[in-house]
């Protein structure tokens, strides 16, 4: 660890400055591509759950002088996702390649790490032909379900999946007007 932006006042303590154990570094080092991490807790510069993207810096020889790391905090990516157009009346669900939730804003509300595997969504996904699909969400509290129109997009090169799902009234409330 060289340095952070923004500037960290104080020692990071001296077990945590290597880095060399992480995802985003090892796979850096021996692919010479950049790398997108799944989830994790960071460690030394906080605990927060965040992304790393990583990206070999070499010498003119194709050796790897050194890493260059940035941080995707979590909490910030859900909370400028809740401020656009996007969420509105809408569920939308990032998750990486292992299947656990990146981000999560919307009424679904999935809390970051969780596994997405169970999910009525990702079960509607995964029996779906097609990557939109209706189904039937289950939501903590309600008695019956509400029926969604739900669609899925895959990021390639990274295994991450991007899920939305509004409830089929909001589309059909301007026909039925």
């Amino acid at each position: 660890l060289i340095a952070t932006a923004p500037a960290r006042t104080g020692a990071v303590p001296a077990d945590l400055t290597s880095v060399a154990d992480r995802d985003y570094f090892r796979h850096a080092v021996a692919t010479r591509q950049p790398f997108v991490s799944d989830v994790f807790q960071g460690r030394g510069l906080g605990n927060d759950l965040i992304v790393a993207i990583s990206a070999p810096v070499l010498e003119p020889d194709g050796r790897v002088r050194s890493v260059v790391e940035g941080s995707l905090n979590l909490v910030t990516l859900s909370r400028e996702l809740a401020r656009s157009h996007l969420a509105a009346a809408r569920d939308v669900v990032v998750v990486d390649r292992r299947d656990r939730v990146v981000c999560s804003v919307g009424k679904l509300a999935l809390a970051p790490f969780t596994s997405f595997s169970e999910i009525s969504l990702a079960v509607a996904a995964r029996n779906s032909n097609t990557p939109s699909f209706i189904h039937d969400q289950h939501r903590a509290g309600e008695r019956h379900p509400e029926g969604q129109l739900a669609a899925f997009a895959s990021v390639p090169g990274y295994g991450w999946r991007v899920f939305v799902q509004e409830p089929i009234w909001t589309t059909q409330q301007p026909v039925a007007v």
